[in-house]
């Protein structure tokens, strides 16, 4: 395993974090702010892109340009679209997206907002989410606002379902864990050095991985608590990467 400029390469594989930008969810214009703990107040939210020899992928997707009262950009760098970001990838390169959930600051940057129009940032891409997050997801759609209904209609056409244990791509596998949102799931790198296991909202931050802290926004707390204890075991026993969406300095 090689640590190179903010990458990890091993097993043929090259892992990078792309900055999305820095966001408060705990902001004095929010309607959520009294709900949600003030150590919480700004933090940051990053995409993995996965690179091998023979194709690349995507894993979550941030927030994007996504026009939303929940998320407030804290800083003072404008949005730069993810077309830009990963721009020296060949299209024909780029061959998957994974969400670990749908959760909207994991997949903002699937489509490009400019006032009221949008377009879509990729096109023809397969995107994988677990079924039974998508069909969580769909059941509380009638209730959503246009934006989130707007995503829905674009992904579902591009969407595959994967199931627990699925080997989705040559060395890629998903595994279906819940806890963060009912269908959470997790993605794993099977590289011929390490696993590099991509946990989502599970463990993202130094807080759930030394302390087994929730966030605010788990479904279901106690759940979660208990799946990170499963994954950190299993992944201390195997030498396990873990890639952490919102401390990738970890």
């Amino acid at each position: 395993m090689q640590i190179q400029n903010n990458r990890v390469i091993t097993g043929g594989w090259t892992f990078q974090f792309i900055k999305d930008g820095l966001f408060f969810i705990n902001h004095p214009d929010n309607h959520y702010h009294f709900n949600l703990k003030k150590n919480i107040n700004c933090f940051p939210v990053n995409f993995l892109l996965a690179e091998s020899e023979s194709m690349a992928v995507l894993v979550d997707l941030g927030i994007g340009s996504l026009p939303n009262s929940f998320f407030v950009r804290c800083e003072n760098s404008h949005h730069i679209p993810i077309t830009r970001k990963i721009r020296h990838i060949q299209s024909n390169k780029l061959k998957a997206i994974f969400f670990s959930h749908l959760h909207l600051d994991h997949m903002g940057n699937y489509l490009e907002f400019a006032g009221l129009s949008y377009s879509e940032n990729f096109k023809n891409i397969p995107c994988f989410v677990s079924r039974i997050e998508w069909e969580f997801r769909t059941l509380r759609l009638p209730k959503a606002d246009e934006i989130y209904k707007k995503y829905y209609t674009e992904l579902e056409q591009h969407i595959q379902l994967t199931e627990d244990g699925q080997e989705v791509l040559p060395d890629i596998e998903t595994k279906y864990i819940g806890g963060h949102t009912p269908g959470h799931q997790i993605i794993l790198f099977k590289t011929e050095e390490n696993t590099v296991c991509y946990s989502g909202d599970i463990i993202a931050t130094e807080n759930q991985l030394y302390k087994n802290r929730s966030l605010p926004f788990d479904f279901d707390t106690e759940k979660s608590k208990q799946i990170r204890k499963i994954l950190l075991s299993e992944g201390g026993k195997n030498q396990w990467i873990f890639a952490l969406n919102h401390a990738p300095h970890v």
